[in-house]
């Protein structure tokens, strides 16, 4: 029995395009069909049937149809469904026919009939409730220009302290017992005295002939020994003071917060989120005498950079930067210390003439009194011998006796010499010392830098990359997504404006044309943006969070 020709055939005006890179959803099949019958078009019905894939001659000259691209037929004979297909090329039969090759728009026709499975995604959109710093970190190996500083972190507590290592057995008039100390849990056998003032310090070691005492002098950070300064030994009243009091001193460590992660990017804030991490966005170590590290803002504990920071007390010291919950570890992580160098020992000039004098000005004074005293003893004894002798003389008119007399006079004559000799011999004495030259310590390597006050200034630095990478690679994530390279079930569907999905080998079941449903695999394989509102339709510019 002849059957009548029902196919519904209709060519219209789409902005899909036959390369398939973008495509629309919709919510059903009739909601599809509204939509592509609500487009410019011209229709033709009880036509013969359809072929799909096939060559369709369409009653009409081809100029009056030439900016049409696209078909949707129906064999209503055989079923209510509606074939999609692209108009791939339109060749002249004669002034009332054109040939209009179709190839099916695979996707259009089948998307409803598709069950996905778990497949290899390589790209695709996460949700907007996980879009979080840290959340992806694949890398996307994107271009980035250099880095820029975005913000810097400094200290104050770096602030030098000034210590001198004193092997001596007084200060001042402080005793100081030498039994052997531990600073910080480092072992000492020496004392080690903080001063505030340097150069007074240097000059009561000096005054009391106990320069050669001086070990060396050295800096360390304000807060190596901070907790030992208290109301009656603040070095900012108390010049000076012997550290410590009892046997042993230890200091806190100190903990320091750096500011959170940044909102931005060399003052843009993105949307996609991943642009908050490493390696967009890092948290530098980078002092100037140290090792340099990276931190990453996401592997701490809220985003939020912690670090205990140690010192140890002893000449050209180590800092050491301890990152608190960093990497899952709770508390210290010391793996992942950094460490800063560049305190340096202290030049400082020993008086030799005054620690000489010092050290021997009781012996002096002993042995002047001691020669002032045997001279007077002597210039006695001498003058009552020589009264005798011209006694004798004036009474017995003896010769001898008169030479006697003179021998006495000059013998006094020679004690007043000697006298003489041995004071500007004493006198010569320091005089010489007097010339020696004192001797000095110069200060060690990286002193510039403290000197300068730059020591504490860029030891944490927020690093980013520039404005103008920040923008082009937060829409290049709004158009493509992120690197997922996950096995899991695509997401078609979780943004309000368009999901982009590139899979590896797409699962996928389908009681469709074999030929068609690899069509569909390779469509997702080449990467497919697939759009939700045909009014937003590769319009970028929409929010699609």
């Amino acid at each position: 029995m002849a059957i009548s020709p029902q196919t519904n055939i209709k060519i219209l005006k789409v902005p899909l395009e036959i390369s398939n890179k973008n495509q629309l959803t919709f919510a059903s099949k009739e909601e599809q069909f509204e939509y592509f019958d609500s487009l410019e078009k011209i229709e033709i019905d009880k036509a013969n049937y359809m072929r799909k894939d096939n060559i369709l001659y369409f009653p009409a000259h081809i100029d009056s149809i030439m900016e049409y691209n696209y078909c949707i037929y129906q064999n209503e004979n055989y079923s209510d469904k509606w074939f999609y297909a692209f108009i791939t090329k339109m060749e002249y039969e004669n002034n009332g026919t054109t040939k209009i090759f179709l190839s099916t728009d695979v996707w259009q026709t089948w998307q409803f009939d598709l069950t996905y499975k778990e497949s290899f995604i390589e790209r695709e959109m996460i949700n907007v409730s996980e879009d979080i710093p840290g959340a992806n970190l694949i890398p996307e190996n994107l271009e980035m220009g250099e880095m820029i500083i975005n913000n810097v972190t400094s200290f104050s507590d770096f602030s030098p302290r000034y210590i001198i290592a004193f092997s001596g057995d007084k200060f001042g008039q402080t005793d100081i017992s030498q039994d052997g100390f531990e600073y910080n849990g480092i072992f000492s056998s020496i004392t080690f005295i903080v001063t505030n003032s340097l150069n007074t310090a240097l000059l009561i070691i000096n005054n009391a002939g106990q320069g050669d005492k001086i070990i060396t002098v050295f800096s360390v950070p304000y807060f190596a020994v901070k907790d030992f300064v208290n109301e009656s030994q603040d070095p900012s009243v108390h010049e000076y003071y012997a550290l410590p009091i009892t046997r042993d001193f230890m200091q806190s460590a100190i903990v320091k917060t750096l500011n959170s992660l940044p909102q931005n990017l060399n003052g843009y804030t993105p949307k996609n989120q991943k642009l908050r991490t490493y390696p967009f966005l890092y948290l530098g170590f980078n002092p100037q005498n140290g090792s340099q590290k990276i931190y990453r803002y996401e592997d701490f504990e809220n985003g939020l950079p912690s670090f205990k920071i140690i010192s140890e007390i002893n000449p050209n010291p180590s800092v050491y930067f301890i990152p608190q919950n960093y990497r899952g570890k709770s508390g210290d992580n010391i793996n992942d210390s950094g460490s800063l160098n560049g305190y340096p020992t202290i030049s400082y000039k020993n008086d030799v003439f005054n620690s000489w004098l010092a050290q021997n000005s009781e012996i002096i004074n002993l042995q002047m009194s001691q020669e002032q005293f045997n001279y007077e003893t002597e210039a006695v004894r001498m003058g009552a011998n020589f009264a005798g002798s011209l006694l004798n003389t004036f009474n017995n008119q003896n010769p001898s006796i008169l030479s006697e007399a003179v021998n006495v006079g000059l013998n006094a004559n020679a004690l007043d010499v000697n006298h003489d000799y041995y004071i500007k011999n004493q006198m010569a004495q320091i005089e010489k010392q007097k010339l020696l030259p004192d001797t000095a310590s110069l200060s060690g390597s990286n002193a510039t830098l403290l000197g300068y006050n730059l020591l504490n200034q860029a030891i944490f630095t927020c690093y980013s990359i520039k404005r103008q990478f920040a923008e082009r690679i937060d829409k290049f994530f709004d158009m493509f997504g992120y690197i997922t390279n996950t096995v899991k079930l695509p997401n078609l569907n979780n943004r309000p404006n368009w999901n982009y999905i590139k899979t590896l080998g797409l699962n996928v079941i389908a009681n469709i044309p074999q030929e068609d449903l690899a069509q569909i695999k390779l469509l997702f394989n080449n990467g497919l943006t697939l759009w939700h509102n045909p009014e937003t339709f590769l319009d970028y510019s929409q929010n699609n969070r």
